[in-house]
This record gives structure tokens, sequence and C-alpha cells, in this order.
């Protein structure tokens, strides 16, 4: 099963936060010591694992695209403690290197391009954005369908008066990366990355 990772030690407390389904609130919730089940009816679309740092220090500050098998079974003794399923090991973070093959104008709204972008494999992949420096040839960063994001969402397929995205190019503040004067721009990547590999795993 897919899922997100979160943990940010200032801004939520000491909390691994363990997300399975992103579009879903809960409506009611189990207890098993420091680990709290979140369900949407009978949907398990969560977990919160408490004061986790008594038991493994987590660096990250916000969204964990990948984890490491060591702490992986560190998570996975705690879960199967509760009485809960462990969680398989990623291989992806569901965030690709892309290149940009096409740009076309939106039919209908002047403010939104579509791109047509090469995500490896000759896979290509249809997203529509509004981000200043889109241009045919740009190596960026494109978040997948059903891919987690930082601000604890998942990016569901959409569609933008009438036209399909399928796709979020990435600006630096979605990668949690900081770089100079990037608002509303794509997060600009230079030929050492290859098309279709993780970005994480760089």
């Amino acid at each position: 099963m897919n899922y997100g990772l979160y943990y940010d030690y200032k801004k939520i407390g000491d909390v691994l936060i363990i997300l399975f389904d992103a579009t879903l609130e809960s409506n009611h919730e189990e207890k098993n010591g420091n680990v709290v089940s979140l369900f949407c009816d009978d949907k398990l679309i969560g977990i919160n694992i408490y004061e986790i740092s008594k038991i493994i220090k987590i660096k990250a500050k916000g969204f964990i695209p990948l984890i490491n098998e060591k702490i992986l079974d560190v998570i996975n003794t705690i879960l199967l403690n509760a009485n809960l399923e462990p969680l398989s090991f990623l291989n992806n973070s569901g965030y690709v290197v892309a290149r940009i093959n096409e740009v076309f104008d939106h039919p209908t709204n002047k403010s939104m391009k579509v791109c047509k972008l090469n995500i490896g494999d000759t896979v290509e992949l249809q997203v529509v954005s509004n981000l200043e420096n889109i241009r045919e040839n740009l190596l960026c960063v494109c978040a997948l369908p059903f891919a987690f994001l930082p601000n604890r969402k998942q990016m569901i397929p959409y569609s933008v008066e009438g036209v399909d995205s399928c796709g979020i190019i990435c600006t630096p503040k979605d990668l949690q990366i900081k770089v100079p004067d990037s608002e509303n721009k794509a997060l600009e990547l230079d030929e050492t990355y290859s098309v279709g590999i993780d970005f994480w795993k760089y």
C-alpha cells in the first residue's frame, strides 16, 4: 500500500504521521498505547505514532519522501506491537525527473499552459501548469498521480476547464528546497539528472 510519512517536531510535536489516503477525513480513531489509528468509517486512512523520539531519532522537518529500511524496521516493530499491519518498503517517492517535450496554450485559460512531459520509458504525461518558467526541453520534477505532497495532501488527477492534468510540475517550495527568487517557478534541473529517475534518490 502506498503511504506518506511526515515528521516535524517544531510544528506538530513528537509524532510520526503515516497517511494512506489523504482524500478522506477521519471520523473515528482507535488508540493502542502511543499509536493512534485513524479511520473514515471502516477504512484505515492514517496512523499517528506519538513520542517516537523515545524509540528512534528522526531528523526530518516535514514530508519524508523516502525512508531507509533500518528506520522502517523500527516503525514496523511499533506497528506490529500495536496489532497493526507493517508498512511495505517503498522503492519510489512518486516524484520523478521529467522533461517537458511540448507546451501549448490552454484553450480557455490564458494563465495556464498544457505540457506534455516525458517521465521515462517513452511514457508521456499531461500536466496543466501556470508556472512562469515553463518551456519546452525544461528538465524538472513531476509529482505523479497519487503521490503524497508536503502539505499532507495527494496529487489527485484533475481537470482545468476541461483539460486533464495528471501530475504537478514542482516548485522548490513543493519540494521543501530553498531557492532564491523561485516564487511560482518550476525547479530547473541540469543535465546531470536522468529522465524517469526518482528525484529523491539523487
